[in-house]
């Protein structure tokens, strides 16, 4: 992932158009006048987590294995069902 995964713009952070000086300055400005609560930092975070991460991959797992299933039960004669 990358910064516009990350970065809830205008909330946990500020994303810029270029990398160059002025924006960066117009940047790190900006993210001195936020006003978000450590709870939204947190929040936006903790989708980044451990437990997020594994909930993920189990989720991913699972449903590659129903649609593998799925589509091996297409493929079988019905007498073999």
């Amino acid at each position: 992932g990358g910064a516009r995964e990350t970065v809830a713009d205008g909330v946990t952070g500020v994303l810029f158009s270029e990398q160059t000086l002025p924006c960066v300055i117009d940047a790190i400005l900006a993210c001195a006048a936020l006003s978000t609560a450590p709870e939204q930092i947190a929040a936006n975070a903790s989708r980044f987590s451990v437990q997020a991460f594994a909930d993920g991959l189990k989720h991913a797992i699972a449903t590659a294995r129903e649609r593998r299933a799925l589509d091996i039960s297409r493929r079988l004669p019905m007498s073999v069902l």
